[in-house]
């Protein structure tokens, strides 16, 4: 013991050169966070000379030499060994419960599960036990089960709650496959299709819809999934952009549409559109290349000209509002231009100056109504000529005639005096009347009227 002790204190302790073995092959394998057999223990056996306790001081063969750690290291000849099925030791702190070496019914794991099938009952009904050289062998059995008080389908040996997801196909259930597979095409147990009219959305010009088979690596029907055809492209001629469409057959059809026509009269803003371009209005559906012209003050036929193939008019600016107007401010076109204008142009004094527009409204070619006064268009230019026929025209020129003709009779031969006087100039006018068997004259002053 005294040459073991120096070992024990500086040379280090000569361990046992054969790799650990595995326990699942019979060895309990000595593992790297096992207590080092070398660490001085205070409590068991006796120091040397150096002051350093061996593990196995005071134990018998097969007691336990190491502390803390997964591996188990007992002690053998003195010495401080690791523990494996077969090495002539129970250890039961390593799990064993019978030495293979010894006892010819131990299994080869140096445990004991069973002696009889019994020993192996399990506790679902989706797998069998049997006992087999002490070690219980289990086999997993199909059917249905419960699990936690839930209906189940037995997988794996294990009792699965029946829904999707659970890696069984309840086809009861309505399941087609089940999305814990990631089977192609599965989606919430069911295949993405299972016809082409499950695929399709309606719309033809994205691809026609179909649904196809997945194929597995064994060559068989792994799943269902949609595939899309080739999207449609619509080509348009200039001016005009192509849109698709699904028409009732379930067909991709392309339709032209104008560019630029945002009234909808055909025809487009943009030019070199062949024949349906040069819109000059797209707010107007009736204005538009070839469109018919009408008296509206407007280019309807787009040509740059306004109402050049309707009926011209002159128009004239009534400013006094007495229904004619002046014909220096007669304007061609063919209808009324704006307020104020009427189709008569005949007026010979008009104005709209508030100042005159009273006096103006009184001259027109219209007036049946002779005045005392003339009228001033200017400050220095009067006239009587209310009726715009260019002439003076007296209210009345008769010359008094007052005779008697016979006796009891008188000739009532009213008028002026001597001669007519002027426009707005003063005379005498006579009033004949009978006076027994002759004819009086009365005579008063009056004013010539004209028009």
């Amino acid at each position: 013991m005294l040459a073991c002790a120096s070992l024990w204190a500086g040379c280090g302790l000569v361990r046992d050169a054969s790799p650990p073995r595995d326990r699942d092959s019979g060895i309990d394998a000595a593992r790297p966070d096992a207590h080092d057999p070398l660490t001085p223990d205070a409590t068991e056996g006796e120091l040397d000379a150096f002051e350093v306790r061996h593990p196995c001081d005071g134990l018998l063969d097969g007691d336990e030499c190491s502390r803390g750690g997964p591996s188990r290291l007992i002690c053998v000849g003195g010495e401080c060994v690791p523990s494996f099925c077969g090495d002539g030791f129970v250890d039961v702190a390593a799990g064993e419960s019978c030495e293979a070496a010894s006892d010819p019914e131990c299994s080869p794991s140096c445990r004991v599960e069973c002696t009889i099938d019994l020993d192996c009952v399990t506790a679902t009904t989706c797998s069998a036990g049997s006992c087999d050289e002490g070690v219980c062998v289990f086999t997993e059995l199909p059917g249905e089960c419960v699990f936690e008080g839930h209906p189940g389908t037995c997988s794996g040996g294990g009792c699965i709650p029946d829904g999707c997801g659970n890696g069984v196909v309840n086809t009861d259930l309505g399941e087609q496959c089940d999305s814990r597979t990631a089977v192609p095409g599965c989606v919430a147990c069911r295949f993405e299709c299972l016809t082409n009219d499950d695929c399709s959305d309606g719309d033809a010009c994205n691809g026609v819809e179909s649904c196809e088979d997945v194929v597995g690596g064994t060559g068989a029907v792994a799943g269902k999934t949609c595939e899309r055809g080739e999207v449609v492209f619509c080509e348009a001629a200039a001016c005009f952009s192509a849109v698709c469409s699904t028409n009732e057959d379930g067909e991709a059809e392309c339709t032209e549409v104008l560019e630029g026509d945002a009234d909808g009269d055909g025809f487009s803003v943009l030019s070199g559109c062949d024949g349906v371009g040069d819109d000059c209005d797209d707010g107007d559906p009736d204005v538009h290349p070839g469109a018919v012209e009408v008296c509206n003050f407007v280019d309807d036929d787009c040509d740059g000209l306004e109402d050049d193939e309707t009926t011209m008019v002159e128009w004239c600016l009534d400013g006094d509002r007495d229904g004619f107007g002046d014909p220096l401010t007669a304007v061609s076109a063919c209808a009324i231009p704006g307020p104020g204008f009427v189709r008569d142009c005949t007026d010979c004094y008009d104005a709209s100056d508030p100042a005159r527009r009273d006096e103006a409204a009184l001259v027109h070619p219209g007036q049946r109504t002779f005045f005392p006064v003339p009228y001033c268009p200017t400050a220095d230019t009067c006239a009587f000529d209310y009726d715009c026929d260019r002439f003076d025209e007296r209210a009345e020129l008769r010359i008094s005639t007052c005779t008697t003709l016979r006796l009891g009779f008188c000739d009532r031969g009213d008028g002026w005096q001597s001669s007519a006087p002027a426009c707005g100039e003063d005379g005498t006018w006579v009033d004949c009347r009978g006076l027994a068997a002759v004819c009086g004259a009365g005579r008063s002053t009056r004013v010539q009227t004209c028009r």
